[in-house]
């Protein structure tokens, strides 16, 4: 019972966090109320991880400031996380459509 509960509280403010910065373009707001009617929980988090990526390629526009540092971060964490993806893929035996399906948006 609060295991759910505290999912969908989670869900549900990150969704506002994103909402705030303009970075909810409504697919991390969909795949989190399907997530928490018992939906994919894989689809929520690549929709939010692709939300946050959004919202860090603007940080490329600011000349001065700890933006810049922060996109750098969270650019070089989601190139690990395509890294350790298609590295677990690999080793499950997914094939490579499946592992590209569960690929994130680059950081270009």
């Amino acid at each position: 019972m609060i295991r759910p509960l505290l999912a969908h509280t989670l869900c549900f403010s990150f969704l506002e966090g994103l909402h705030e910065v303009g970075a909810d373009d409504g697919e991390a707001a969909e795949e989190g109320e399907a997530a928490v009617k018992g939906g994919s929980l894989t689809a929520f988090e690549k929709a939010c991880d692709n939300a946050v990526l959004k919202t860090a390629a603007g940080a490329r526009q600011v000349p001065f400031g700890v933006e810049v540092a922060l996109g750098y971060l969270i650019a070089k964490e989601a190139e690990w996380t395509a890294v350790r993806i298609v590295m677990a893929g690999r080793l499950a035996g997914l094939s490579a459509d499946a592992i590209r399906e569960r690929l994130r948006d680059a950081y270009v």
